[in-house]
């Protein structure tokens, strides 16, 4: 790192140290516990990268069940109109302790039609009327929010991005470059 480079990352770490500003990744690793691998994915249901990426990555972390945390955060984007609608969905699923199942059906193309949706929901084993009220509510708009300032706090630059540990990746990445970063993450 060039002298230049080295003062402004230490007057950027110290403004946001002074402004009280914290490291969204840290903090999900900080909640996972010891020795959980955390991966914080940042995604958009209409990303056909992002779809791309989820095919490439979810049997590796079938393999790891039990020693990894996914964390998702949605950053729907305004170029594609049915990407909220679907965040909403998952998180709106998450809260019943059912992100995984729909958080797969989404990347895999699921129907959002309120017919598909219900069927889905159903499915999933999540309870219709509680995922209804979620749905009506202004916690998932919030929580859309939320992620979308974490993205940018972290100088997001473009979809997929997600983080193993505190290993940052943006774009599709080979399957070979994933589990590396899995095995590294995991001290194996």
């Amino acid at each position: 790192m060039r002298p230049s480079e080295s003062a402004k990352l230490l007057a950027t770490l110290t403004i946001a140290a002074a402004c009280g500003s914290s490291d969204p990744v840290r903090e999900e690793i900080a909640k996972s516990g010891p020795g959980l691998v955390t991966v914080v994915e940042f995604v958009d249901y209409d990303c056909r990268f992002c779809k791309e990426q989820h095919e490439r990555f979810q049997p590796m972390l079938e393999e790891q069940r039990g020693a990894v945390r996914v964390v998702l955060k949605h950053v729907p984007s305004e170029k594609h109109p049915n990407a909220k609608h679907a965040a909403i969905i998952a998180i709106c699923a998450e809260a019943q302790g059912k992100a995984e199942p729909i958080h797969d059906a989404l990347m895999g193309g699921a129907g959002r039609s309120d017919e598909g949706l219900y069927d889905l929901v159903q499915h999933a084993g999540l309870e219709l009327e509680a995922f209804k009220a979620c749905m009506r509510s202004d916690a998932p708009l919030s929580r859309i929010e939320a992620d979308i300032a974490d993205y940018h706090q972290l100088d997001g630059q473009g979809l997929p991005m997600l983080y193993i540990g505190e290993q940052r990746f943006v774009g599709l990445q080979p399957e070979d470059v994933l589990a590396a970063a899995l095995r590294e993450a995991a001290g194996r």
